[in-house]
């Protein structure tokens, strides 16, 4: 935090199983698999984007 103004940190965490395979129907599983974004005052990991922590 610069200035003491809190900054949005989008993180999300690792997926919940690994799909394998190619094509539109793997890319939507992988979506799926996917957990949601959440939006924190503190930086964290972003697994979707493969940053340590990314600021938004």
């Amino acid at each position: 935090m610069r200035e003491g103004l809190p900054f949005p940190f989008a993180t999300q965490e690792a997926p919940s199983r690994r799909v394998e395979g190619e094509g539109l129907a793997a890319m939507w599983e992988q979506r799926k698999a996917m957990k949601r974004a959440q939006l924190k005052a503190v930086p964290a990991p972003h697994k979707a984007w493969a940053f340590p922590s990314t600021p938004r």
